[in-house]
């Protein structure tokens, strides 16, 4: 039975034509075909593997850099917010200039004010100004310009004014009252200073108020007392200056008694001695109105009048006072000489008080002479310009005043005669003082003392 079937496969075969060695070679070719593509799959799955490897090396590389870098930026991010904390701190460590200015400006007392240079609105005012003037600083804002009609009408035009200046220059500074609404008066010294934009334009004024009340009450309780305290010294050192009055008044009376007399033997001489006469009645006259200045004078001290300041020849009233005193300068044997400059300017002052000063001075120098024997008895009166004005030098030639005396003897009640009690030279200081000079004392050489005095030139007022 297989013979058949191998027959017919042989049979098959042959009948096909087939040729088996050439069949046996292409299975080769096949087979090698097929490991060649065997082999170049599994190089190129090596590749891949190897590649993948590659990949994965380097992406576990780039991962630890992302990570390196990553942790890096997070210390500098840290640091840097860590920088940004601390200066956060330190900013609000410091106040905002704003919160600052209102701070400082809320706590003070005086007025801090700021206006518009333009218009001179008010835009803005510290609390400060309800305790001083007496309003609300809302009232004030909501009407800018009414702090005009506070000012006190004696002042707001002058206020108003320097304030028009200010407005150009900048700079004020200005005393004035206000009125508050209960109707009391209040003084303000206000000073301001400007406020300038980037191009150096002039656009605001702000200041500081302050109520200066108290210190103008006490500069007028002042100015008050020390009125009073003249008023009353004048009174209390009447007795002394009744005593050099008494004397300037009899030099005049005695004086004008002797001419009459004598002029009444002129009279009665045959014939009569008209011209004799007519000159002892002219010098009788002349001390008459002389006693006369004299006695108004002390009404004036007494009533507190203000003196009676008119330019002066200051020689004219040295001469005028030497008249006077003719009398006992000749008694005591007393030398007068004078070095009265010409050119010397003329002096502000009250002719009768500058009198009384040239006579308490002369007296004391005849009184510092009344005890010397030996030499000279001489009483120099200088007159000279100064710088103050002019100088006036009474110089006597008697025993000195020495050191000690020297420092008080201006004192009220402080004396070196035993008859005196010590006010007329501390109210012929205070007389020139009040005259706008300058009264002293020094050694003479080679004896005595020199008491001089100056006095301002000015126009009288």
């Amino acid at each position: 039975m297989h013979r058949p079937v191998v027959a017919s496969s042989g049979f098959v075969l042959f009948a096909t034509g087939v040729d088996l060695f050439h069949v046996t070679t292409i299975s080769q070719v096949v087979a090698v075909g097929i490991g060649a593509v065997s082999l170049l799959a599994l190089g190129l799955a090596l590749f891949m593997y190897l590649a993948s490897l590659r990949l994965a090396a380097r992406a576990k590389e780039l991962e630890r850099r992302v990570v390196a870098r990553t942790t890096e930026l997070t210390a500098v991010n840290e640091k840097l917010l860590k920088k940004i904390n601390e200066r956060q701190a330190a900013k609000d460590a410091i106040p905002d200039p704003e919160e600052k200015f209102h701070q400082l400006a809320d706590h003070i007392q005086e007025i801090f004010w700021m206006m518009d240079a333009a218009t001179k609105h008010v835009i803005y005012v510290n609390p400060a100004f309800e305790q001083i003037a007496g309003r609300t600083v809302a009232s004030l804002l909501d009407a800018p310009l009414s702090y005009r009609e506070n000012i006190h009408p004696d002042d707001r035009v002058r206020f108003l004014i320097n304030l028009d200046e200010a407005a150009k220059t900048g700079v004020f500074d200005e005393e004035f009252r206000i009125i508050r609404p209960d109707g009391s008066i209040r003084w303000l010294r206000s000073r301001g200073f400007p406020i300038r934009d980037q191009q150096k334009n002039l656009y605001r004024l702000a200041g500081i108020a302050q109520d200066i009340t108290d210190r103008k009450a006490a500069e007028q309780a002042l100015r008050e007392s020390q009125a009073e305290l003249a008023r009353a010294s004048r009174i209390v050192t009447m007795g002394e200056l009744a005593a050099s009055i008494s004397h300037e008044i009899r030099q005049p009376l005695t004086a004008i008694v002797a001419t009459g007399s004598a002029t009444l033997r002129w009279l009665t001489q045959q014939p009569p001695n008209v011209d004799e006469a007519r000159e002892a009645v002219t010098g009788m006259v002349r001390d008459a109105n002389h006693a006369s200045a004299v006695i108004e004078k002390i009404r004036e001290l007494l009533k507190g009048s203000s003196p009676q300041l008119r330019r002066l020849n200051v020689n004219e009233v040295v001469r005028e006072v030497l008249a006077v005193a003719a009398n006992d300068l000749v008694r005591e044997g007393i030398v007068v000489r004078t070095v009265l400059a010409p050119d010397v300017p003329s002096v502000l002052g009250d002719r009768v008080l500058l009198q009384q000063v040239m006579l308490n001075l002369i007296t004391n120098g005849i009184d510092a002479m009344s005890m010397v024997t030996g030499r000279l008895r001489e009483l120099l009166i200088h007159s000279t310009g100064h710088p103050d004005g002019a100088l006036i030098q009474v110089q006597d030639s008697g025993k000195g005043i020495d050191s000690e005396q020297m420092q008080r003897i201006f004192e009220p009640f402080f004396t070196t005669k035993a008859e005196g009690i010590g006010l007329g030279l501390s109210i012929s200081r205070s007389i020139i003082e009040a005259l706008g000079g300058r009264l002293w004392a020094a050694p003479a050489s080679p004896h005595g003392a020199i008491f001089q005095f100056t006095l301002p030139v000015g126009e009288a007022s």
